[in-house]
């Protein structure tokens, strides 16, 4: 059976992982909070759904929404690699696993 979570996972640790080397916890979360709002909106859904519109198109319209709030090269380079992957969609997937980790981390400070 299909399990998104298995696919978002490392990307999830990987962020995370990214997240605690740079201590940029609040960075990541405030981020993947926001870029799944967007990813889930109907009409950028369809958009990133279409299969003929290129990851770079894709990347270059979810940088124009979140570009003024994170400018920042990791997340740019982030968005590219889900993209490139053809992974955008599993961004709330990536978000929820991150949320997890982060909340352990906390856990055991």
């Amino acid at each position: 059976m299909f399990d998104p979570m298995k696919i978002a996972f490392p990307y999830a640790k990987a962020v995370f992982q990214i997240a605690k080397e740079q201590s940029s916890f609040t960075l990541w979360q405030s981020f993947l909070h926001f870029i799944t709002i967007v990813v889930e909106e109907p009409s950028v859904k369809l958009f990133l759904k279409n299969p003929t519109v290129s990851p770079s198109c894709k990347v270059a319209l979810l940088k124009t929404i979140y570009d003024n709030k994170f400018n920042d090269i990791f997340v740019g380079n982030f968005i590219t690699l889900v993209a490139n992957k053809k992974r955008l969609l599993y961004l709330p997937y990536i978000f929820s696993l991150f949320e997890k980790s982060l909340f352990f981390e906390r856990k055991e400070v």
